[in-house]
């Protein structure tokens, strides 16, 4: 409609310009007044829009630095806040701690107390136990005194004294057990006393815990409440923010539609100029008539818009009013509710901080407890190791002990065996002396023989029966001192065998009697060490266990105190949160109120910049009557040349176009009514347009005031509802928190006791604990006193024996001499015999080589044969070559040699051989003697080193 009706205004312009200019005017000037008339358009669309425009800039500037200002102040309350925070929680932490430790000292000045009725019931039962004692003996002695009574009539003023003495004696024994009784009554009232104001205490401790209790439930209510509004108000504030965020978006796609429909308008209006300039030839002749008819309805337009700006004003004014009393009202109201929530938030800081301080209190309690079952538990494995080391010692004791009795039954044995030793050696060297003896006695035997033969052969010769005199006495003596030595060693030698098989025997029970006694003790100390690990084992295992449960417990309670802290900072975070999120819905508040005052001074703005408007466009339309009127007065003047022009062609052409102008004006008058008609009808459309305009954008505003304010309403009351839910879930969340928090405390309370029993369950098992180790150290104090005693006897039976070895060895040396000093006897007295030997049989030698030189007769040939067999069958050689397989068996019995007469014993051809066979025998004794020497000396070495071992 709009297109066509811009269409049809155009050709009615065009028609009319043509008509009034006529052909005359040529295009060119046509499209500079075309242009003309839409650079003023232009110039005052742009005044007026670029107003609005710059106003709209200078707004969203406003607008920008204000937000920027409430961030600002938004974070610095923020900081403040949060510094205030903990400023305060850290205060409460102080406070908890505080009364933590008050609680504590209050708890063991209770032990203290406890501890000291304890003891002071004990030494009162001590007390009485001894009256009792006391009592018993007074009633024995009474009885005692009325059995002597009885029996003792004669010494009745005697008895009748001591009776009396022991009556006072009695008497002042129930005194002071009276006394004792009225003290010990005393006590108890006293403890009694003591444990009513215990209770009282206790019972005023747990009122005040109710009441507090009371005090947090109450408080944990208002700060739901509380918490439910303020979540309303953000909710509220939220929506209000959002819908202005909408409006100022909506606002901006109008300013841009309208700048569009300006620009489109700009357009329009350059085209309506256009068909103006055209019409304007057309309208000079009725604008006389409707002059009239546009004054009135200025008029009336302007009286209707006085009114409607009176009414505006009004409302304004009322709305103004309303606004800032409703405004000041929710501000004061909003205020006392953020002043009450900081005195609940303080409120809830404190609670939060005895919280935090009883709970702190609570954990420094339950550390304590822990470290003192820790030190229990240190001291009982130190105890436990103590008796393990002291265990450990007596059983290095035991095989130190062992080892001695082991090293001293092998020094029994040593002994037994240097005994057997010394009896072989002895056993040796009698045979060795039988021996010698034998050997002795066939060299006897033999030198008789070379006697009786040499008497036989040299009758009369009185040298060698001297030397067999001498060979004889001297034989004999050496006999007769041999056969004593002999005889005192083999006397020594039984009574020695006698002692040892007697020291042995003592020394065998003695041994046998100290090993069972060891076995036992150490069966016995074996047992008790399996016990006492057992005991150790089971109660290592319990305490280990109970030390497990508390440390599982505790980190429990570590992490449900951790957990209590994080949602105390949660709730801290969220309580800030609120807070900032209200402080943040009051500045949006402040904002809204700027914006208002914003918007009631854009409308001032507005509805000056729109009397400002009218006033330009009647000083426009002044302008334009102006030019109208000077056009006009052109155009009059332009007329007047022409119809002179025209008159002067008419009179010339009057005749000829008298037709034509009849029809041209019936045409023109037509053509002027359509026009008019249109003219007028789309300035009535316009001014109705632009009334309608007015009045529309007037309710349109109304309109957008109250949905303002209806909305604002609702977001108040949004706000309020989100605040009242927001605050009633955080005080749920909080009461179900502190509920919890209420069960872990009872909990811990509960644990508390349940740990304290244990702690008196743990005392009394350590008191049975410490009087077992009491015990087993008394035990084993004796059991090491009953070792001590047998290693004392020991070392003695060990002094004793060795004083027997040392007497033995002194009287072993004692015999090694002798011994030694016989052994050089016989040696030397051998010697001699060698000496006496060689010189006898260097003479025989001497005799016999001038008789070997003649010629023998066969009697004395069979006489030296047969002697020769006696020399011949020496006991010495066989006896050397039976030594070589048994060297001590007993010599062979050898016959006698047999001495004959020159006529029956035959001649023997093998008389060189007897000298040469006597030298190889003194040789062998030689020899046996160097081996007899070897063997003792062997034999000392022995006895040294088993001394010294």
């Amino acid at each position: 409609m709009f297109v066509s009706q811009s269409k049809v205004l155009e050709q009615c312009l065009l028609d009319i310009t043509k008509q009034v200019l006529g052909e005359q005017i040529d295009r060119e000037n046509r499209g500079a007044v075309l242009n003309r008339i839409k650079e003023i358009t232009l110039e005052t669309f742009q005044k007026h829009y670029s107003e609005e425009i710059l106003l709209l800039q200078q707004e969203l500037r406003q607008q920008n630095q204000i937000n920027d200002r409430i961030k600002r102040e938004y974070q610095d309350r923020e900081q403040q806040l949060m510094i205030d925070l903990e400023h305060k929680l850290h205060e409460q932490q102080i406070t908890q701690v505080q009364e933590i430790k008050s609680l504590q000292q209050l708890c063991d000045e209770q032990t203290d107390l406890n501890n000291k009725q304890q003891q002071s019931i004990e030494k009162l039962n001590k007390q009485i136990k001894e009256s009792h004692l006391t009592n018993q003996q007074l009633t024995l002695e009474l009885q005692q005194l009325k059995d002597t009574h009885q029996t003792i009539d004669m010494q009745s003023r005697y008895i009748s004294q001591e009776g009396q003495e022991y009556k006072s004696k009695a008497e002042q024994y129930q005194s002071a057990y009276t006394l004792l009784e009225q003290q010990f009554k005393t006590y108890k009232q006293e403890s009694d006393k003591q444990l009513k104001d215990y209770q009282r205490r206790l019972q005023t401790v747990t009122d005040q815990n109710i009441f507090q209790e009371t005090e947090l439930s109450n408080l944990k209510v208002e700060n739901e409440q509380l918490k439910i509004k303020k979540q309303q108000e953000s909710q509220k504030q939220k929506e209000a923010l959002e819908q202005l965020k909408e409006k100022s978006q909506n606002k901006i796609k109008e300013y841009k539609l309208k700048v569009k429909d300006l620009q489109n308008k700009d357009q329009y209006i350059i085209e309506l100029q256009e068909q103006v300039k055209e019409l304007e030839q057309q309208i000079e002749f009725h604008t006389t008539q409707h002059r009239q008819a546009i004054k009135m309805l200025e008029q009336q337009y302007k009286k209707q818009y006085t009114r409607l700006e009176e009414g505006l004003e009004q409302e304004k004014s009322d709305l103004q009013q309303h606004l800032t009393t409703s405004f000041q009202s929710t501000i004061s109201e909003k205020d006392k509710d953020i002043i009450g929530l900081t005195q609940d938030i303080k409120q809830l800081k404190i609670q939060l901080q005895n919280e935090q301080e009883q709970k702190l209190k609570n954990n420094s309690k339950y550390e304590e407890i822990i470290q003192t079952l820790k030190k229990q538990l240190e001291e009982q494995q130190n105890q436990i190791d103590e008796s393990l080391q002291k265990n450990k010692i007596l059983e290095q004791e035991n095989n130190r002990k062992d080892q001695n009795l082991k090293l001293l039954l092998a020094d029994v044995d040593d002994l037994k065996q240097f005994s057997e030793q010394t009896l072989n050696t002895l056993k040796e060297n009698q045979d060795y002396m039988s021996e010698i003896e034998r050997e002795k006695q066939q060299q006897q035997e033999i030198i008789l023989s070379i006697q009786h033969q040499l008497e036989i052969e040299i009758q009369g010769s009185f040298s060698y029966q001297r030397l067999g005199q001498e060979l004889e006495q001297r034989c004999k003596l050496y006999k007769e001192e041999h056969c004593q030595i002999l005889e005192e060693q083999l006397k020594k030698e039984a009574q020695y065998q006698q002692d040892i098989q007697f020291k042995e025997n003592k020394f065998k029970q003695e041994i046998d009697n100290l090993n069972k006694e060891h076995q036992l003790m150490v069966e016995n100390f074996e047992n008790q060490l399996k016990k006492m690990k057992l005991e150790s084992k089971l109660q290592n295992e319990e305490q280990i266990r109970a030390y497990n449960q508390i440390q599982k417990e505790l980190f429990q309670k570590v992490q449900q105190y951790e957990n209590l802290e994080k949602q105390n900072n949660n709730l801290i975070n969220e309580l800030e949160q609120y807070i900032s999120q209200y402080t943040h819905n009051l500045q949006q508040l402040e904002e809204q109120k700027i914006k208002e005052k914003n918007l009631i001074e854009s409308l001032n703005k507005n509805q000056n910049l729109w009397n400002t408007e009218k006033h330009q466009l009647v000083l426009q339309i002044d302008e334009l009557q102006f030019k109208y009127r000077s056009m006009k007065q052109k155009i009059q003047r332009l007329f007047i040349k022409q119809k002179e022009q025209f008159n002067l062609q008419l009179i010339e052409t009057k005749s000829v176009i008298l037709n034509k102008v009849k029809n041209y004006d019936s045409e023109n008058r037509q053509l002027l009514q359509s026009t008019v008609k249109k003219f007028n009808y789309l300035i009535d459309q316009r001014v109705q347009q632009e009334k309608r305009e007015n009045e529309f954008s007037v309710i349109e505003l109304q309109k957008e005031m109250e949905r303002k304010i209806e909305q604002l309403k609702r977001q108040y009351k949004q706000n309020e509802q989100l605040i009242q839910e927001e605050a009633q879930i955080k005080f749920k969340q909080k009461l179900s928190q502190i509920q919890q928090h209420d069960q872990s405390i009872d909990d811990l309370k509960n644990q508390l006791n349940y740990y304290i029993h244990e702690n008196e369950h743990l005392s009394q098992k350590v008191q049975v604990l410490d009087q077992l180790n009491r015990e087993q150290q008394k035990k084993a104090e004796y059991e090491q006193r009953q070792l001590h005693q047998t290693i004392k006897e020991l070392e003695d039976e060990l002094n004793q024996i060795q004083q027997s070895a040392d007497y033995t060895m002194k009287e072993r040396q004692f015999l090694e001499q002798r011994y030694n000093e016989l052994k050089d006897k016989s040696e030397k007295k051998m010697d001699q015999i060698q000496r006496d030997y060689q010189q006898q049989i260097q003479q025989l030698e001497t005799i016999i080589q001038p008789v070997q030189q003649r010629a023998l007769s066969p009697p004395l040939h069979q006489h030296t044969q047969s002697s020769s067999t006696g020399f011949h069958r020496s006991p010495v050689v066989q006896q050397n070559l039976s030594s070589a397989k048994h060297p001590y068996a007993k010599p062979p019995q050898y016959s006698s040699p047999s001495i004959r007469t020159p006529h029956k014993s035959p001649s023997n051809d093998r008389t060189d051989k007897t000298i040469e066979e006597l030298r190889a025998e003194i040789q062998q004794q030689k020899e046996k003697l160097s081996r007899m020497k070897l063997n003792f000396t062997e034999s000392q070495k022995k006895s040294k080193t088993l001394s010294k071992f």
